[in-house]
């Protein structure tokens, strides 16, 4: 199920940010390399939740899902942000960046995190009524992080 991210096209160690160079966007300053090595990292989480789902590794989910909430909470300021700007950002390269880095995200990263909570609250639903009631509420952080990338046409 994990499908390997293709290269967003920010080059590692760019300084291309959001800011004046690009069009003002209140001052935005959201560097793509920061939000790239974000989505890396999510990559990395999600084929460690998969492997704990597809071998029922509860100590193993545990702490995958304790990585994958700090991570979001990353996430979650840096694609609110873009979301929020995008449709001031003027057309430029690097809007076609964020455009592509927000698309991955809605198409492929945050619809695949979804299905491996569900599957790990259905595992967790089994053995402890606590840790499912967690994954359920990270299902809704999720979800308030996928749902205002719906407006952005990709």
């Amino acid at each position: 199920m994990s499908a390997k991210r293709e290269n967003t096209g920010v080059k590692k160690g760019s300084t291309d940010s959001i800011d004046s160079r690009h069009g003002d966007v209140d001052g935005l300053q959201v560097t793509l390399n920061d939000l790239d090595e974000v989505i890396d990292a999510h990559s990395s989480v999600l084929e460690a939740l998969e492997r704990s789902v597809t071998l029922k590794d509860t100590e193993s989910l545990l702490k995958t899902l304790s990585s994958a909430r700090r991570l979001r909470k990353e996430m979650k300021k840096s694609v609110t942000s873009l979301s929020h700007n995008f449709s001031i950002m003027p057309e430029s390269q690097v809007k076609e960046q964020v455009k592509g880095i927000l698309g991955y995200l809605y198409l492929v990263g945050l619809s695949e995190e979804m299905e491996l909570l569900a599957k790990a609250a259905e595992l967790m639903g089994k053995l402890d009524p606590v840790e499912e009631r967690k994954v359920r509420e990270d299902m809704k952080a999720v979800k308030e992080i996928r749902d205002p990338l719906a407006q952005i046409s990709f």
